[in-house]
């Protein structure tokens, strides 16, 4: 697996199919692999790079960082497109992925043309389901995982995800798909302790994006069967971009680019054609 140096870390990459670049950042806890339902729908017209974020997978972590804030993933993010040499190319990220595209696109407009957001949370939200998970459940994953492991972190805050669901989300999808749970299982494996408390850490002190300073085209996608507070989040995203498209994919929850990989793929590749605007692939 390639690597180009990105500020203080080696980031590992790949690349696959030809034409247009867009660019995939997944979600908290995986890594790269994550996407490879996307990546079958796009390689036939797109270069797709798929990565390991910091801290993730195979790039790890680097220097003294005590926590990981969305600012340093963008940065990481920019210099991966300039070693790369990728013109304006289209960004997805997935949960943690997509929390730090807006940033991005405000702070370096030129390097890209449009953000796919999926189940990301781009603003700091409000009401006690929002300041609970930031002031209990992250310093809990933290506690679990650097006492007995990232297994257990990850089914902690799962299983919270869960209580908290709403009462009328009673057929919200268990995500027990054989194919997804040996990916995750796997995942695991690759990650440190020290490394996944430090993206904890980061997560507990997001603070929202500038999403109003966002000037790209952006898709935000939801699942119907997220918690209200991430409907909430869609909603803010729409009113605080202006021009931002919002599509919900029924009967989706937080891994829906996995779980429900057609009806996502669907919206991404009619994005990536608007936003490449029928260019030659």
């Amino acid at each position: 697996m390639p690597s180009v140096q990105t500020n203080d870390i080696e980031t590992h990459y790949e690349r696959t199919g030809d034409g247009p670049p867009v660019v995939m950042a997944h979600g908290a806890g995986y890594d790269h692999r994550w996407w490879e339902p996307q990546v079958e729908a796009l390689a036939e017209q797109y270069e797709v790079i798929t990565y390991d974020l910091r801290g993730h997978g195979r790039t790890g972590g680097g220097g003294d960082w005590h926590q990981y804030e969305m600012g340093l993933y963008a940065l990481d993010l920019y210099r991966l497109v300039e070693r790369l040499e990728l013109d304006e190319p289209l960004v997805v990220g997935h949960s943690l992925g997509g929390m730090f595209l807006p940033e991005f696109a405000a702070r370096y407009p030129d390097s890209v043309r449009g953000l796919v957001l999926a189940d990301a949370q781009v603003t700091p939200g409000e009401g006690v389901g929002n300041w609970f998970f930031g002031n209990v459940v992250h310093p809990a994953v933290i506690m679990v995982n650097r006492v007995f492991g990232l297994d257990r972190a990850e089914a902690l805050q799962e299983a919270i995800g869960r209580l908290l669901a709403d009462d009328d989300d009673e057929e919200r999808p268990a995500d027990e798909d054989a194919e997804l749970a040996a990916y995750q299982e796997s995942v695991s494996e690759r990650h440190e302790r020290e490394e996944v408390t430090r993206v904890q850490r980061g997560l507990r002190r997001f603070a929202g994006g500038p999403v109003d300073e966002v000037t790209v085209p952006t898709l935000g996608v939801y699942g119907s069967l997220e918690r209200k507070m991430m409907a909430r989040n869609a909603e803010a995203l729409s009113l605080q971009h202006g021009t931002a498209t919002i599509e919900e994919i029924a009967d989706a929850g937080h891994l829906l680019t996995w779980t429900h990989a057609k009806a996502f793929n669907e919206e991404l590749v009619a994005f990536a054609d608007r936003v490449f605007d029928g260019a030659d692939q």
